[in-house]
């Protein structure tokens, strides 16, 4: 027993080991250190992960608008030249074009004479030139609308001599986001004349 004393005086006097050692227990860390611990971690990576998802979004809108703008420019880079080089095809409708307008068709002829429409059909506008169908747009828009305004409402040639005047509007929203928030919408109107001065 006396042993056991000199022992249990000789670990409480030693500066390098604690009173938990001196009864027999491990050291290691609280139930409070491992709670503010895991807290810790727990902020930390929710902050990591809110700022990953913020990131994904913006990307998913960015690509958005690129997809639009693209699909924007080539539409109306495309109908202007189409509507510049050729001339409206104003057989197609009727005795006179509707007036003021609008109509959901543009009935061309291109600088050959051969027949090309446009439509909106499905979601896409669709040009059709000699009996053969392509899509302007592509699957990653959708286009809600597509109007065009004729003036004159008849042909001026060959005795008029006013030169006739095409606008078109469409609107066309991005189709890559299931998040209404994240697609992005345009509308775009512009007006073009045909360079062609016959019958």
């Amino acid at each position: 027993m006396r042993t056991s004393c000199n022992n249990r005086q000789t670990i409480l006097s030693n500066p390098r080991l604690g009173a938990s050692d001196a009864l027999g227990y491990r050291r290691g860390f609280t139930v409070i250190e491992s709670i503010v611990a895991v807290s810790v971690f727990a902020l930390t990576v929710t902050s990591v992960i809110g700022s990953f998802i913020a990131i994904i979004r913006i990307d998913e809108k960015s690509r958005g608008i690129r997809v639009v703008a693209q699909n924007v420019r080539f539409v109306s880079e495309y109908l202007t030249r189409e509507i510049r080089n050729g001339y409206v095809r104003y057989s197609a409708y009727g005795a006179s074009v509707a007036q003021p307008g609008p109509v959901t068709v543009l009935y061309l002829n291109d600088h050959t004479g051969t027949p090309i429409d446009i439509t909106l059909s499905g979601g896409k506008l669709r040009l059709t030139r000699g009996g053969s169908t392509t899509d302007l747009t592509g699957n990653d828009v959708v286009v809600s609308s597509f109007a065009v305004w004729i003036f004159p409402a008849t042909n001026p040639y060959p005795v008029g001599s006013v030169q006739p005047r095409v606008t078109f509007t469409f609107t066309i929203r991005s189709n890559l986001s299931i998040r209404p928030t994240d697609q992005t919408t345009i509308q775009y109107e512009t007006s073009a004349s045909p360079r062609y001065y016959g019958g």
